[in-house]
């Protein structure tokens, strides 16, 4: 079975991915936007692996911080999950790496992230470093995307 998960380290990370910032605010304040809104579930599926096919695999990195799930709570996350996204959760522990949070990622986990973020499961930032985006969510099912 191929990967899902590519740990990327945080000095890697930050040598590649130039629109990044710690909380929202910093990011409406240094960086043009827009809103991606009005779209459904399927719809962002879509439109994320079309982004993933524009950037490719080498310039697609993620934020996923399973780290903040212990085991007091992993029940209740789990709980949250589609029967779908319960078999690819437990395929991805198998991969997680505790000592970074970032990550390049097989396409194949696209609908998985995308639910986690639509659904307000489990917040996960999008880095676009081919085409320097990075899209942020969720709000209420619309997406901020930061670009220079």
């Amino acid at each position: 079975m191929e990967r899902l998960l590519y740990p990327i380290s945080e000095k890697t990370f930050r040598e590649n991915v130039r629109i990044r910032f710690d909380n929202i605010n910093e990011g409406f304040n240094s960086f043009n936007h827009e809103l991606i809104e009005g779209k459904n579930e399927a719809e962002l599926i879509e439109y994320i692996i079309n982004s993933y096919d524009e950037n490719g695999f080498d310039n697609f990195y993620i934020d996923l911080y399973f780290n903040r799930i212990d085991k007091s709570n992993e029940t209740q996350f789990i709980d949250m999950l589609c029967e779908e996204d319960k078999i690819t959760y437990e395929n991805i522990k198998k991969e997680y790496d505790d000592s970074t949070v970032y990550y390049k990622i097989d396409k194949s986990l696209i609908p998985f992230i995308t639910r986690l973020n639509t659904r307000e499961i489990l917040f996960t930032t999008i880095y676009l470093t081919k085409t320097n985006k990075t899209i942020w969510g969720n709000y209420e099912m619309k997406f901020p995307i930061f670009y220079e």
